[in-house]
């Protein structure tokens, strides 16, 4: 099941009509899969990007430092840089990631077996808290793990196996739901194929015109875990017809994402069940598209990224800047996220223990992977709460549990080297260099 963040401070939400006071303490909690970690270095920048100080986190994932209004933190995890812009003065940041499910104890083994099913190629065998295993067969050996975090409070499970044609998609499934583990760790489920999947049509109904790409996918969810989905395309916009389970889930995950030639545009709803046949979506229900942004590395170590688009109404924005070092090859990621409204930013500056880790005189843009997304959900309060959501994870995972329906809106545009075509870009501007290559 996924987990929530620690809550705000009780009275954040009395303080954010107030203006900030011009200095104060900024609290930062680094949190990945939900536990402290410690020893992690966090640099403080004020508004313009300047270093004003560096703190490493203690036993609580927690580093403080006085710090003036609109100030940014960045820090390191998994040899990556993230960048939170429009910190505030006495505010918490909590940056945060669901815990790891595959480090939830083994409890046993489930194994599955039943009659083949005509036209079905594998079998996938679904817990909700695991990755689906494949199988060739339906029969005795077919076997999934059983983790701690499959079981309910009462201690039961639900399993899902489904029959996949030659084509990648399900078309007939079983499930047990409520299923007691046995007490010597291997519990056995007889298949007893319940019906054909169903189907629902996905389309958009707003303007064709530019549209090149329309893509739709439909998950099972139930007990608050996500089980199979299955999704389909089309080249020219056109509606898509998608299966799912009906009967099973308690809830489905839909998402919707529509392609126009500068980036595209995505919804992600979750909602009850029964599903109706049709599920049209209008620009309306879609976050506002970017037009096609740019970085510039004319100062290496400080890249500016900018776009266009109306953003002022979604909750914040998320960059990652992905570069390649031209010399040896290496990749780099640094990730930011800026307030709503914002169509450039300026990456700070690092300290020395976090500088190896950003670009320098040798690096290029990695343009398949630097993109700038907006985002917008009805389970983040604003700004703050989206940031302390998203920065470490997906943006469209972390609605509070408990809940069976949200809905998030994402669009997307993609990065450019702004002056990739200049002769001798790439190359150190300190002595000989070599020519860049993608």
């Amino acid at each position: 099941m996924t987990a929530n963040p620690p809550a705000a401070r009780p009275d954040a939400a009395g303080e954010a009509d107030a203006a900030p006071p011009a200095f104060g303490l900024a609290t930062v909690f680094v949190l990945p899969g939900g536990e402290p970690a410690e020893g992690v270095p966090v640099v403080f920048q004020d508004a313009d990007g300047e270093v004003l100080g560096e703190q490493l986190t203690d036993a609580d994932g927690r580093a403080a430092f006085e710090i003036g209004r609109d100030s940014m933190v960045t820090l390191a995890l998994w040899d990556q840089l993230h960048t939170v812009a429009a910190v505030q003065p006495e505010e918490v940041v909590r940056l945060w990631s669901p815990p790891n499910n595959f480090a939830s104890p083994v409890v046993g083994q489930v194994r599955m077996a039943g009659r083949p099913v005509a036209g079905a190629v594998e079998y996938w065998i679904a817990l909700g808290c695991e990755p689906l295993r494949g199988s060739a067969s339906i029969s005795p050996s077919s076997f999934i793990t059983l983790r701690e975090d499959c079981l309910a409070g009462d201690g039961t499970f639900d399993a899902v196996v489904l029959a996949i044609d030659s084509d990648n998609r399900p078309i007939r499934f079983a499930y047990r739901t409520d299923v007691t583990p046995d007490l010597d760790g291997t519990t056995r489920v007889p298949i007893e194929w319940e019906s054909d999947v169903s189907t629902v049509e996905l389309s958009y109904a707003g303007d064709p015109s530019g549209v090149r790409q329309f893509f739709g996918e439909i998950g099972a969810q139930r007990k608050g875990l996500s089980f199979a989905s299955d999704s389909a395309a089309s080249e020219d916009g056109s509606p898509v017809t998608v299966r799912h389970l009906a009967g099973f889930a308690d809830s489905v995950r839909v998402r919707v994402a529509v392609g126009w030639v500068d980036g595209y545009s995505d919804i992600v709803q979750s909602i009850p069940t029964p599903l109706p046949g049709s599920f049209p979506v209008t620009d309306g229900d879609l976050a506002p598209m970017l037009s096609v942004g740019s970085v510039d590395l004319s100062v290496p170590e400080r890249p500016v990224a900018s776009w266009s688009g109306d953003t002022a109404a979604v909750d914040g924005l998320h960059i990652q800047l992905a570069l390649q070092e031209s010399n040896t090859g290496e990749s780099k990621v640094w990730f930011a996220v800026v307030p709503p409204g914002t169509t450039e930013f300026r990456f700070p500056a690092l300290s020395d223990a976090l500088a190896p880790l950003g670009p320098d005189g040798y690096s290029i843009v990695y343009e398949r992977f630097a993109w700038v997304a907006a985002m917008t959900a009805d389970f983040a309060e604003g700004y703050s709460e989206f940031r302390d959501r998203y920065l470490l994870g997906y943006w469209d995972s972390y609605h509070p549990d408990g809940e069976p329906t949200y809905s998030a809106a994402h669009s997307s545009t993609d990065l450019h080297d702004r002056e990739a075509e200049r002769p001798g870009r790439g190359q150190r501007r300190r002595g000989a260099g070599m020519t860049p290559t993608r």
